[in-house]
């Protein structure tokens, strides 16, 4: 069990103890453009990214994309996942960033155009968050920027966990 906030809470529940869950909601995706866009995920992050992909993929749509991928060494999911789409899908690759951080330089030494392309970042709070301010510092426009965050136990209403 790794040291992330989210599964350290979930650890944390006993037996018999329920939580509320809400409605899945939100803009946090891919849309019908083919401009090519980028994806930042980080550590668990990259679990929002697969389904659009599988989706996309599933439909027999292009995917044009740049994914950015940040985990531990050995939290590296969806392996298979990933090198079987980029096998299929000359127009997407992945750079793949064990123990090392999404920064928005890192992006603006691979990515064309990087001021104009739609970001897609997911992750936890504080990832999304900085790489969203060190982006728009660069030039990024804050309309071009999507987040998904991973609020973890801190984000959660404790009050909601009853035993």
């Amino acid at each position: 069990l790794s040291d992330s906030d989210f599964k350290q809470a979930l650890n944390s529940l006993e037996p018999g103890q329920t939580v509320d869950a809400f409605s899945i909601e939100g803009d946090f995706a891919w849309g019908d453009s083919q401009k090519h866009r980028v994806l930042c995920a980080g550590g668990i992050g990259i679990t929002a990214f697969i389904p659009m992909l599988k989706q996309h993929q599933h439909d027999h749509n292009s995917i044009n994309a740049t994914l950015f991928y940040s985990f531990k060494n050995d939290s590296f999911l969806f392996e298979d996942t990933l090198a079987s789409i980029t096998a299929l899908h000359p127009n997407f690759s992945v750079e793949l960033l064990p123990n090392k951080r999404i920064t928005a330089e890192l992006i603006m030494s691979r990515v064309t155009d990087f001021r104009k392309v739609p970001y897609l970042l997911s992750g936890p709070s504080a990832f999304v968050d900085q790489l969203s301010t060190d982006l728009i510092a660069l030039g990024v426009s804050d309309g071009n920027i999507t987040g998904d965050w991973f609020t973890g136990k801190n984000g959660w209403d404790t009050t909601a966990v009853s035993p």
